[in-house]
């Protein structure tokens, strides 16, 4: 349907702006069935902020799709206690199913493991996001002056505060070796200079790209409240790497977690501690 497409949510942002289209659920969710990726945004040769756009019209949103109030309320009563170091490396929740992983590349890092979720979703859900307001206050009370990061969502919730880094800053101090064959998935948030660096240091693995940039619909929020569309995107994604014979190659933990129920799936994570 047109609503689905953005410049049907444009249009929608612009109907709410001027009053001339009321609120209703059908409506709040037609402007949150859309995972944020930017992808239509690279692609639109008159280069609208369409991701803008999208995210100020869910600010406005005066009513909350059930799924949505449901998950800012975990997310907020979830307690995080923030270990007592100087340099913390920042993982999101969902990761722990690759603790070992990342156990062992903490100690190379020299930096403590803290698993959090920096609440980067209740803000793409167009609330107040002050979880990661929390997050700072516990982390300066704990000693905190460093945060080396892999999500690059969260980054920008504590730049000012800390001395920020991310894992693609440390590639260097690892060499890379694998005998299978990868196709490359690039999440959302990963910029487009950490994404060749990767991909310059992944050079000596056997990888291809797909024809077309593609999102998973990974993000918890529209996982949440799109659960058929979030499995049909990831299906795509993983018919793409049938066709080629090859393993998935993901650099996010959400990802990785999402994708690896429709096929064989590996992070970057994996491919570091090997």
């Amino acid at each position: 349907m047109e609503v689905d497409s953005p410049k049907g949510k444009i249009m929608l942002a612009y109907g709410l702006l001027s009053g001339e289209i009321e609120q209703s659920e059908s409506l709040v969710r037609a402007i949150q069935r859309c995972a944020l990726c930017g992808i239509c945004e690279n692609d639109c040769p008159s280069m609208v902020r369409i991701v803008d756009i999208i995210k100020a019209a869910r600010n406005d949103l005066k009513i909350l799709l059930p799924e949505h109030e449901k998950l800012i309320n975990e997310i907020k009563s979830t307690r995080f206690e923030v270990p007592e170091t100087k340099r913390l490396f920042f993982i999101p929740v969902e990761a722990k199913v690759m603790e070992s992983e990342i156990e062992e590349i903490a100690k190379l890092l020299d930096a403590a493991p803290f698993y959090a979720n920096c609440g980067d979703a209740i803000e793409r859900i167009g609330r107040k996001n002050d979880v990661a307001e929390m997050l700072v206050q516990k982390m300066k009370k704990a000693g905190v002056e460093e945060i080396i990061f892999y999500a690059p969502d969260c980054m920008k919730y504590f730049e000012d505060e800390f001395d920020v880094k991310s894992i693609f800053d440390f590639l260097d101090i690892f060499s890379f070796k694998a005998e299978d064959k990868y196709i490359i998935h690039k999440p959302a948030g990963i910029s487009d200079e950490n994404y060749e660096k990767i991909k310059r240091h992944l050079s000596s693995l056997d990888i291809v790209e797909p024809e077309k940039e593609k999102c998973c619909g990974c993000r918890e929020e529209f996982r949440r409240a799109f659960p058929e569309e979030a499995g049909r995107m990831a299906k795509d994604i993983a018919d793409d790497a049938s066709l080629h014979e090859r393993i998935v190659l993901t650099i996010s933990p959400s990802c990785y977690q999402h994708l690896s129920r429709h096929t064989r799936t590996v992070d970057l994570l994996h491919i570091i501690q090997k």
